[in-house]
């Protein structure tokens, strides 16, 4: 155990080591900054509830995804600064210097986009083999999530399709691993070496399971017994740990 349970969709880490979540089980919702003692910080209320997607800048400034649809950054005052008019869940900085966000809410077309300024961005990627991010589903951009390749471009995994590629900054997209068989996944998390981690929606007697992708795109299982219905995932800068929101642990 880290720190009391909570209800989280997402979380980010600074480079020093302070660990970012939003808790949206009190009213209103609280965001979190935690040491690495564990003593928790609360930097802002928030009155609405739902999942928040979060990215931390090169300077360690955190960007959120509300879920008023809007994509904002918390000054040194704690006051949010409107940033962009997009709904997402899941956003990261790639090695660009780019916020790139997965977008498309209540049943619309899912699609990643690179934000290059305030209200101001393009479509990196909506589909892949002629089949739409997130397939046909009403999950809204939590369907897809995306991670910062080492080096460069992103990793994306689309729940619907059960499988984790490589996009480039181009938009060109290729097969990392395929993921049959283990339920669509929930979270996932790239070290700095590269090494993608993923929990799957699916569970049994031994709780989540926790798998790890090498660069040749081989599976393994990495850690059993996880409970809490795991998802938001981040791996420290140094690679040394991966923390893990235990969604109502």
């Amino acid at each position: 155990g880290f720190v009391p349970g909570c209800v989280a969709a997402d979380l980010e880490v600074s480079r020093d080591g302070y660990v970012y979540v939003y808790n949206y089980s009190p009213t209103p919702g609280e965001l979190w900054r935690i040491s690495p003692e564990g003593e928790i910080v609360v930097l802002l209320h928030l009155d609405e509830r739902g999942n928040i997607g979060m990215a931390l800048d090169a300077q360690g400034k955190l960007y959120l995804g509300l879920p008023n649809g809007e994509i904002a950054w918390l000054d040194t005052n704690g006051t949010l600064q409107h940033h962009a008019w997009l709904h997402s869940w899941s956003m990261t900085f790639a090695a660009d210097g780019y916020l790139y966000a997965v977008v498309g809410a209540g049943g619309e077309p899912r699609s990643v986009v690179r934000i290059v300024g305030r209200d101001s961005y393009r479509t990196l990627i909506s589909q892949i083999d002629g089949k739409p991010l997130g397939g046909d589903t009403g999950y809204g951009p939590g369907s897809v999530h995306i991670d910062p390749a080492p080096g460069e471009g992103l990793y994306i995994y689309d729940e619907s399709h059960k499988r984790v590629y490589y996009v480039d900054f181009d938009g060109q997209a290729s097969v990392v691993a395929d993921l049959p068989g283990i339920g669509a996944p929930a979270a996932m998390a790239v070290s700095p070496e590269g090494d993608i981690f993923v929990i799957p929606h699916s569970s049994d007697s031994y709780g989540f399971t926790l798998y790890r992708i090498d660069s040749d795109g081989d599976i393994e299982i990495y850690a059993r017994e996880i409970y809490g219905d795991p998802l938001g995932a981040v791996v420290s800068s140094d690679g040394q740990w991966l923390y893990i929101s235990e969604n109502g642990a």
